[in-house]
């Protein structure tokens, strides 16, 4: 396992840092190529960003690293000097470092000086075809490929402040010096989507993604990153027959990219093809074995599948590999609560929140004492949660549904469920698709006595995804919370025989009015 740790500047001057960060990017990929079906598995730098990873140290606590490639830069006038270090992170050992001097016009030569000389003291050895390729210059001018480089520096770090627009900055320059560089208009691309899949910026953003994607293609239709943008772009918005089709085109024209083999997993996986999403998690694991991300993605597939205890074993299979991951924790503490695990459930988040606070380990901390009718302690998680991210949808939702258990709080619980609402409402103008937003926006709507729209919703999360466990399920605590106890046991039935968990079902503070009904005693008994 090896990790290229971000290549920062000397002077912590930012914009040295995202070209550093871009270059770091770009080895990382001339890495994973040039070492195509060895024995060399490569962190992403999204990940070592992510997680802060700064030191070779940490590179082995977090993410169980044999070899460190570490470098700083520092700008001189027109002068670029970078100093590169390749470490033995179990002895600090450093096998060998050396300083790279060049043109800060000619960012090209750098980052190719600095492959070769890494690639050299590696000792690997690679066919003369694939070494020609790996040669291979961008074609573009060398100002543009400078604007993209940094660009790219600034999308990786993309959770810091300002950063996506910082980001796309960079490419509007890229392109301004060369308006036919399609990576720039793909990476572009991939900015906006991020900024609206992970920091709840507006639909409009996805639209803007979709123009630079279509750019990107319209230039160069081979461009494994543009089909990649563009199956995102088409995942965001629910259409998921054409995200298959663009995942499975850029796979085929690169298919070292196990991020790309589970977008298409993701996409299988919501058309109901879980034999396809599972072959596509497998082949992801077969290209990065020891890599902790890939068994987090797998893990959710199989959350999603309601096959908890296989859920479990890849969240396990995840902090084994990455001690220090705060969300693999929050992630496992998820499936022991959906086991009735509730100690372990409690336990395992306590220690996601001490490693780093998150909405979602917060999150599922309330959902924990919920089901352990601790109802204070579930808002008074539920509110920790929402202080870290107000516009989490479900987390409103959650909070709803325990203020709606706390007698002298209920008058609370539609506030929270209106605001659940409509930012989920936000989410399914842009996917209509959706169908587990639908469920629980359904139920939110259900607990506020609008049957009309409840039932609107469910109809269409049913159609959406008829045979989901989770859907199922909230489709019994709409008909539950309406008196309707034959359709709640129907759909309790069938969401029992989907996987979902009997412990929850009987844990579930709504059910308590069928207590003493026989056929859901008989349910819960597993007969």
């Amino acid at each position: 396992m090896m990790a290229v740790l971000p290549f920062e500047s000397v002077a912590n001057d930012p914009r040295t840092n995202a070209l550093g960060l871009g270059l770091t990017h770009t080895v990382t990929a001339k890495l994973v190529q040039a070492v195509d079906g060895g024995h060399l598995q490569l962190v992403s730098t999204r990940d070592l960003v992510e997680r802060g990873v700064k030191t070779s140290e940490q590179a082995r606590r977090e993410f169980g690293i044999d070899l460190v490639l570490e470098g700083s830069l520092q700008q001189d006038g027109d002068r670029l000097r970078v100093t590169w270090s390749l470490i033995d992170p179990r002895t600090h050992t450093q096998i060998a470092a050396n300083t790279i001097t060049g043109s800060a016009d000619d960012v090209f030569g750098l980052q190719d000086n600095i492959f070769d000389e890494v690639l050299e003291k590696l000792s690997l050895a690679i066919d003369p075809e694939r070494r020609q390729a790996l040669e291979k210059r961008p074609d573009t001018k060398p100002a543009a490929y400078d604007f993209y480089l940094r660009g790219r520096g600034y999308l990786e770090d993309y959770q810091s402040e300002d950063n996506l627009e910082k980001a796309i900055a960079e490419f509007e320059h890229a392109i301004a010096v060369d308006k036919n560089y399609s990576p720039a208009y793909a990476a572009m691309g991939l900015a906006y989507n991020t900024g609206f899949q992970w920091k709840n910026r507006g639909k409009d953003w996805l639209e803007k993604a979709a123009t630079q994607c279509d750019r990107a293609l319209a230039i160069t239709p081979q461009l494994a990153e543009g089909h990649t943008c563009l199956g995102n772009v088409y995942f965001s918005k629910g259409r998921y027959e054409e995200a298959v089709q663009q995942f499975q085109r850029s796979i085929d024209l690169d298919h070292n990219s196990d991020e790309t083999l589970r977008s298409l997993a993701a996409a299988y996986q919501k058309l109901g093809k879980a034999t396809a999403a599972e072959e596509a998690y497998r082949k992801a694991i077969s290209l990065r074995p020891n890599y902790w991300g890939v068994y987090s993605a797998f893990g959710a597939f199989y959350y999603n599948q309601a096959r908890y205890g296989d859920a479990v074993g890849m969240f396990k299979k995840t902090v084994e590999l990455a001690p220090l991951y705060y969300n693999g924790y929050s992630n496992l503490g998820a499936m022991y609560l959906l086991l009735g695990k509730y100690s372990e459930a409690v336990e395992t988040l306590r220690h996601s929140i001490l490693l780093r606070p998150s909405a979602d380990a917060y999150g599922n901390l309330g959902t924990a004492y919920f089901y352990m009718r601790r109802y204070s302690d579930s808002a008074d998680s539920l509110e920790q949660a929402l202080k870290i991210d107000p516009n989490d949808w479900l987390n409103w939702g959650n909070l709803g549904d325990t203020l709606f258990q706390i007698p002298a709080r209920r008058a609370g619980a539609n506030g929270a469920y209106q605001k659940a609402i409509d930012l989920a409402n936000a989410r399914l103008q842009v996917n209509p698709r959706d169908a587990l937003t639908l469920a629980f926006t359904a139920d939110y709507c259900a607990m506020m006595d609008r049957e009309t729209q409840a039932r609107e919703k469910l109809a269409r999360a049913l159609e959406a995804a008829p045979g989901d466990a989770d859907i199922l399920f909230r489709a019994a605590i709409l008909y539950n919370h309406f008196g309707n106890a034959e359709k709640t046991i129907e759909f309790l039935t069938k969401s029992v025989a989907a996987g979902y968990s009997r412990t929850v079902i009987r844990d579930t503070p709504d059910f308590d009015r069928l207590k003493d009904e026989q056929r859901f005693q008989a349910l819960l008994a597993g007969n």
